[in-house]
């Protein structure tokens, strides 16, 4: 009896415990409720704050998180958080924190989450540095308080105008900053370069394209090489759609690209009018399945303006800077076939050079460099009587073998690479060549040319199969030439030989055969049989000379 009445008592204690628990986890959700609520009420835009003010709340959304670094210096000691945040109307400011503030609120802020905010420190920001706010920066401190909420703000409003493609140079020489948006279409690896000031940052480099697949390189620095990159990286083949803001704009070798800066910000597929048009065009046209970079190659190389091999080596003054050319040829030669690679630097893809201590750059003067393996094919490419020297690199490379260097590397150490094939069997085919005219050098001589290549294209299917069918044709019918000529020669006994004969040839030469320049195959060999075949034949008249090989 007092077991049955100690077992009651005991579940009653667990029913209590419960409803205990149940009721406290409602109290803190009223509670959390009636917090937002009081937060509503009291919201005010950040264009509202002012420099000293201590009791505000803001609704922002996280738009930035930088990397938490190590404050070493007179001022200050310990560590420094920024973010980038931005409220409905589209006001961006940043927000800074410090050690204890940092460890409180280190595992609650996430990107592209919107929060309450309220308390804290409103400043002045350091003249001495561009910031997202004219006039004002927050430092959040332990007694701010900070409540997540279910906000989602349009993507728009953070960019004060998208900028078309095209466009982007001549509003660069306006305003510094640019704001774009597109699909991402290549995301390279992030590494580590040094700075002028001996301290260290990283770099990655993306493109993005538009609806007209106009490309345009964007280079990620410091925090969002590693955050914002890494998040691009393992979401690339999603077609991701992002929109930019804040970028800077320089030419390098010729070729415009886009920056970030400590004032920009990337978006994930965002609520966005202009975005959901793009998204919905990108999945439901054939760029979801063909290689968007190739397509980008075709539509520049039908912009371009076309040239020849002869007029770059013998008239290459009309050749403007700093403009895109193609060129049609055939591929002769692909030298060093083998290993059509190298080891290049990380931070300028220079060839490395291997020492005792390691790899070196002797360009950025750096030991135990780390090394990334780099498309560089070589080709000899001819157009009639001209030759020509192209060299593929990245992305041109890529499309000629059909994959990219680290694939290419994987399938030749397994010794069947169906690669390799595909590089060696592009010989005798004709290709057009897209380059930069400041990509293209002479020798002194000036009789050999190269030409770094930022694009190819395989030519017309049409024109090149009947090219190949008339190469091929005339090749036989040489091969059958050939062989009935020498047939016809070893059914004749040998002719003697003079002495001075012997004294004026050369062992090295090699046999020659002999046929007129203008005359039919067929006519020759049927003139050949009209030849008496005695023990010392009539000896044709050279005319015209053809390696037998």
């Amino acid at each position: 009896m007092s077991r049955l009445i100690l077992s009651c008592n005991y579940k009653l204690l667990i029913r209590r415990r419960r409803n205990h628990k149940q009721e406290n986890r409602i109290l803190s959700n009223w509670i959390q409720i009636q917090s937002l609520t009081m937060f509503a009420e009291s919201i005010i835009p950040i264009n509202s704050l002012q420099s000293n003010q201590k009791i505000w709340t803001i609704e922002a959304m996280v738009l930035r998180q930088e990397i938490i670094e190590t404050l070493n210096n007179v001022q200050n000691n310990g560590k420094i958080w920024k973010m980038i945040l931005a409220d409905n109307m589209g006001t961006k400011i940043q927000a800074v924190m410090f050690n204890e503030a940092i460890r409180k609120f280190e595992g609650i802020f996430q990107y592209s989450k919107a929060y309450l905010i309220s308390n804290g420190t409103v400043k002045k920001p350091n003249e001495k540095f561009a910031n997202v706010h004219p006039s004002l920066e927050l430092v959040l401190q332990q007694h701010t308080n900070v409540q997540e909420t279910t906000s989602t703000f349009d993507a728009h409003i953070f960019a004060n105008e998208f900028v078309k493609f095209k466009k982007i140079q001549k509003h660069i020489e306006i305003n510094p900053y640019v704001d774009i948006f597109g699909f991402v279409s290549s995301v390279g690896q992030s590494y580590v370069i040094k700075k002028k000031n001996g301290g260290e940052t990283h770099k990655r480099e993306i493109t993005i394209m538009n609806k007209e697949l106009d490309s345009l390189p964007i280079t990620l620095w410091g925090d969002m090489a590693l955050n914002e990159g890494q998040m691009l990286q393992e979401n690339f083949d999603k077609k991701q759609i992002i929109v930019v803001s804040n970028l800077n704009g320089t030419t390098y070798q010729g070729q415009f690209q886009l920056s970030t800066t400590n004032m920009s910000t990337i978006q994930f597929d965002p609520h966005c009018v202009q975005v959901q048009k793009l998204k919905k065009w990108l999945h439901s046209s054939p760029t979801n399945e063909i290689d968007v970079q190739q397509l980008a190659v075709e539509k520049k190389i039908k912009q371009a303006k076309e040239i020849n091999i002869r007029d770059l080596l013998t008239n290459p003054s009309p050749i403007m800077e700093n403009t895109l050319y193609y060129f049609q040829a055939t591929i002769d030669d692909v030298e060093k076939k083998d290993q059509p690679w190298y080891d290049g630097y990380r931070v300028c893809n220079k060839r490395l050079t291997e020492t005792r201590e390691g790899l070196e750059c002797y360009k950025c003067d750096t030991k135990n460099a780390e090394s990334i393996p780099r498309y560089h094919i070589r080709l000899e490419v001819i157009d009639g009587n001209d030759k020509a020297i192209v060299i593929l690199f990245d992305e041109p490379a890529t499309s000629l073998i059909g994959c990219t260097i680290l694939d290419y590397i994987n399938s030749v150490r397994k010794f069947t690479s169906h690669f390799y094939k595909k590089m060696v069997s592009c010989k005798s085919m004709q290709y057009k060549f897209l380059f930069n005219s400041n990509r293209v050098t002479h020798s002194a001589t000036g009789q050999t040319l190269t030409i770094i290549a930022q694009g190819i294209e395989t030519a017309q299917a049409d024109n090149f199969a009947k090219i190949n069918e008339a190469e091929t044709h005339e090749t036989k019918k040489k091969r059958q030439l050939k062989k009935k000529i020498v047939e016809a020669i070893d059914a004749v006994e040998p002719t003697p030989i003079e002495d001075e004969d012997i004294n004026k040839s050369n062992p090295n030469e090699k046999e020659l055969i002999e046929i007129e320049d203008d005359e039919n195959l067929n006519a020759f060999y049927k003139r050949q049989k009209q030849i008496p075949r005695k023990k010392k034949p009539t000896i044709l008249k050279k005319k015209i000379k053809l390696e037998n090989v």
